[in-house]
């Protein structure tokens, strides 16, 4: 009896999938927008991840100053340690220590930045990428808009990923 149910369960679910399908065919292509991508080509996200990067520029380069610093402290130890007398060797490796823990420090407090603006930039641009996949679902009459992500495999004249940042783009003007 339970191998009845399940077939009959089976049945009834296939069948309430082809109407389902026959339902969206009817009225529009189904298709997948990727939307990080869809942010990240509008000409709007382009220019504040440039402002982004020049504003984190100075940050970066402090990191990357420490860390030639560091590795100066590393060669001038290889080079000098035979000659040096142990507490000249203790404050350098205490010196050391003290810019590794710096440097460490300062690439979580950059990366930490980095990552809240990306998703400052995310957030802002959200209503700008609906609006765009609106507007493009009401002109194309599309069936359904799905994220891409969700999607196992899709034929790539599916993707509507362009249109979705050429609309934004429009938008934005």
């Amino acid at each position: 009896m339970n191998i009845k149910l399940s077939v009959c369960a089976i049945v009834l679910s296939v069948i309430a999938n082809m109407g389902f399908a026959a339902d969206i065919a009817g009225k529009g292509d189904v298709v997948v927008v990727d939307l990080q991508a869809a942010v990240l080509q509008s000409t709007e996200a382009k220019e504040k991840i440039e402002k982004l990067n020049a504003t984190l520029a100075k940050d970066e380069s402090d990191l990357i100053a420490l860390r030639d610093n560091i590795k100066k402290m590393d060669e001038r130890y290889k080079r000098d340690a035979a000659v040096m007398s142990t507490d000249e060797k203790h404050k350098l490796e205490k010196e050391r220590e003290e810019k590794i823990a710096d440097l460490n420090f300062q690439a979580k407090k950059f990366q930490k930045k980095k990552g809240d603006a990306q998703q400052e930039l995310l957030r802002d641009m959200l209503p700008k990428v609906e609006k765009a996949v609106t507007s493009l679902m009401e002109e194309k009459k599309y069936a359904m808009i799905i994220r891409k992500e969700a999607i196992l495999m899709a034929e790539p004249h599916l993707d509507v990923t362009k249109s979705v940042y050429e609309k934004m783009n429009q938008l934005s003007q």
